[in-house]
């Protein structure tokens, strides 16, 4: 401390009083500063995970929407693949283009369907 806060008896605490009331104001203003900041981030935070989460929902039902198509076709596919002699529709005459424009016409009305 300067010689001017040294008194007779020792240190003159009155300006260390004033020093020590700015400092305490100075913390407590940073204190609700970085509360502030604190909320923005968490506000930003949040926002950034509700922004993924609404781009992973999207894709989600995007891939939905086509397990749905698809598991129909591939259960037709499975059945018509087997090895059987015994099977009628093998027989048919046209069977094989009136099999596809059955599953073409299935999978345009679930699509047709999933967009309305």
């Amino acid at each position: 401390l300067s010689a001017a806060e040294k008194g007779s008896e020792g240190f003159n605490f009155s300006n260390c009083c004033a020093a020590l009331s700015v400092l305490e104001a100075h913390a407590s203003s940073n204190e609700r500063l970085s509360s502030r900041v604190d909320k923005h981030l968490n506000e930003l935070r949040e926002r950034i995970m509700a922004h993924r989460e609404d781009n992973i929902n999207q894709k989600m039902a995007l891939l939905t929407i086509l397990s749905a198509v698809f598991m129909p076709l591939t259960l037709l596919t499975g059945i018509w693949g087997m090895n059987f002699e015994s099977m009628p529709e093998l027989e048919m005459k046209g069977a094989y283009q009136k099999a596809l424009l059955g599953m073409l016409i299935l999978a345009l009305c679930m699509v047709y369907s999933f967009q309305r």
